[in-house]
């Protein structure tokens, strides 16, 4: 939209196709829009009328949101692969400590606390929290009920003062806050 959202129009794909998941822009570098499709992650550099293929070409992704750092922009990406970031806004991609499939992430102003929201599978899944900017993971499940049958957190959002505080929206028990 050139409009606020009055009017819209389609922005071109490349050839490879996919849905649309999720979309974000940076706010560093001018015209450089992320988008997630179910074939990997496209890169725009003229505010979204051209995208070309990334580094995660072939990858489903569910989920990019764009992390403001004291210094600088991080995106971070949820994928049926695993959780990425870029501080390059597309340009290559990190492979964070989760090798399995990662509906969206989020994460604290430091860029050290990260929080990803699982699928639900085989008794495993929910919400987990990285202290040390992904490099490792710690599950945060009780009071989403008892494995396998905990509610499926779909979404997760940083608290926008508190690093340890988070918010998840389920199916099946809403939108829960992480008590402190």
């Amino acid at each position: 939209s050139t409009d606020r959202g009055l009017n819209w129009q389609p922005a071109n794909l490349p050839p490879s196709g996919g849905w649309a998941t999720s979309a974000a822009c940076s706010a560093e570098h001018a015209g450089r829009v992320l988008r997630g499709i179910s074939t990997g992650v496209l890169v725009s550099s003229d505010g979204g009328q051209f995208f070309a293929s990334t580094a995660l070409n072939g990858q489903e992704v569910n989920s990019i949101d764009r992390l403001a750092l004291a210094a600088g922009e991080r995106f971070l990406v949820g994928s049926s692969d695993g959780a990425y970031t870029t501080d390059d806004a597309g340009q290559s991609f990190t492979a964070l400590g989760l090798t399995r499939g990662v509906y969206h992430l989020a994460g604290s102003a430091d860029g050290q606390t990260l929080w990803a929201a699982l699928p639900r599978f085989l008794g495993s899944g929910g919400v987990v929290r990285s202290l040390d900017g992904g490099t490792t993971w710690e599950a945060l499940n009780d009071g989403l009920g008892s494995s396998p049958f905990f509610a499926d957190v779909r979404w997760v959002a940083a608290h926008p003062t508190d690093p340890t505080r988070a918010f998840i929206a389920t199916i099946g028990r809403g939108v829960l806050a992480s008590v402190p």
